[in-house]
């Protein structure tokens, strides 16, 4: 690279995204810098090379505060350390990393959840909760549902956040 009375001429940086690689030079950093300073939609994470999120512990913080150190969907104590992020509406069926979709929870119920939808893990749970949890599979409920089948499963399963 050139130099000119001390200072680098053209500097080269490289921002990753999920999507591409961007690269600015020269006047055009300052301009994306500008433009992009206070972007609302990430300003509470950033990418790592991999493009995954990087979330920021000011969130975390903030949804600790806002929870009140419970649970979102069980309503355990959680603290920062015991703490994961959750994507209310999974990545994989149309989620992003906003604000309004990210939450804490415990890690048994991170693991529970998975990709499932809410309702898919409230389905979950209605039967993990239930004296035939363990003994046969969600499919199965449903087929033996379908046939008319009584069985003893819980109507209603309430996360903690609907009962705050």
């Amino acid at each position: 690279m050139d130099k000119r009375d001390g200072h680098l001429s053209s500097v080269v940086i490289c921002l990753y995204d999920v999507r591409a690689a961007l690269f600015f030079t020269g006047n055009n950093l300052q301009a994306f810098k500008m433009k992009h300073a206070t972007n609302p939609s990430n300003d509470h994470y950033s990418l790592s090379i991999a493009g995954k999120p990087q979330f920021k512990v000011s969130l975390k913080r903030s949804l600790l505060n806002s929870q009140l150190n419970h649970c979102w969907y069980c309503g355990i104590q959680i603290s920062e350390k015991t703490s994961q992020y959750d994507h209310i509406i999974p990545q994989d069926k149309g989620g992003g990393h906003e604000k309004e979709n990210i939450v804490l929870c415990c890690k048994p119920c991170n693991s529970g959840k998975c990709n499932r939808s809410l309702d898919e893990f409230r389905e979950h749970l209605r039967l993990r909760t239930s004296l035939l949890g363990g003994v046969i599979t969600l499919k199965q409920l449903y087929a033996l549902i379908e046939l008319g089948v009584s069985l003893p499963i819980n109507n209603e399963y309430f996360f903690y956040f609907e009962k705050i």
